[in-house]
């Protein structure tokens, strides 16, 4: 290796927090301070990491408040430098991330909430999708219905949660939030977030509903989901639950076992 190409090596180290100043003094002669340089670039790029954290999870930022989460941001930019050339989406892992971290940061609540902002954030930057019409169901028999597989809206991301947070989901969503102490419901929970035209919708989903869909996304037909949302509500009624999926726009396509498409 080159000494210009060590020093190409150990400067992108430093900007991405991988070396030390230290590891620079080689290089310092006279009044010219790679290190020094190399440090006003890494604390540039943490900014910058910080910053778009903040603006992909602005909720979790708000209930937690500032410092906390830019101590947890910079925690997190340790561990996982960007490694795309946009910070478009980036933080994909911090549910994960703060998960990891629940006995020092004492939230056990917090990676649910963090996996809300990021479904939000999937459904914002999804690609387009035309949803087809419940009328696309009329030419279509029970028996052939209930055998198609369903291809959902590109921004459709259902969330299944082990904390009830969808009120302070929403409260958060106020720019002039303030966190108040309350009491969280330790149960089960979905949303669903997906986008019709271009606006994000959530919704809080019943037990039955979510199962139906969370089936469908497996690739199941309508007839796998139909008797797996009975099996969980016996008196569940079908014939809604499938037009309600419609009607909402979640629907692009429907794959029938002939291979076809509607």
């Amino acid at each position: 290796m080159t000494p210009l190409e060590q020093h190409i090596f150990l400067l992108s180290g430093l900007a991405s927090r991988g070396a030390q100043p230290a590891d620079l003094a080689w290089l310092m002669v006279g009044r010219r301070e790679p290190g020094q340089r190399a440090m006003v670039y890494r604390n540039s790029g943490m900014s910058a990491c910080t910053d778009a954290l903040k603006s992909n999870y602005q909720r979790v930022a708000r209930v937690v408040g500032d410092s906390f989460f830019r101590g947890l941001a910079h925690a997190f930019i340790d561990q996982h430098p960007p490694i795309e050339h946009s910070l478009v989406g980036y933080g994909h892992d911090l549910p994960e991330f703060i998960d990891a971290s629940a006995k020092e940061h004492g939230i056990p609540w917090l990676g649910d909430f963090a996996r809300l902002d990021r479904a939000w954030l999937k459904a914002h930057l999804a690609a387009d999708g035309t949803p087809i019409a419940p009328s696309g169901l009329q030419s279509l028999s029970d028996e052939t219905l209930l055998s198609a597989q369903i291809v959902f809206h590109p921004s459709l991301a259902l969330v299944s949660t082990h904390w009830d947070l969808w009120e302070l989901w929403i409260e958060a969503s106020d720019e002039a939030f303030t966190s108040t102490p309350r009491t969280l419901i330790h149960e089960p929970s979905w949303v669903l977030f997906w986008r019709p035209e271009h606006e994000v919708v959530a919704r809080p989903l019943p037990d039955p509903f979510a199962i139906f869909l969370s089936v469908l996304q497996n690739n199941e037909t309508l007839g796998a989901a139909s008797a797996q949302a009975l099996a969980r509500a016996p008196g569940e009624d079908l014939p809604a639950l499938i037009a309600a999926v419609f009607s909402a726009g979640l629907v692009t396509d429907i794959n029938l076992t002939s291979g076809d498409s509607q």
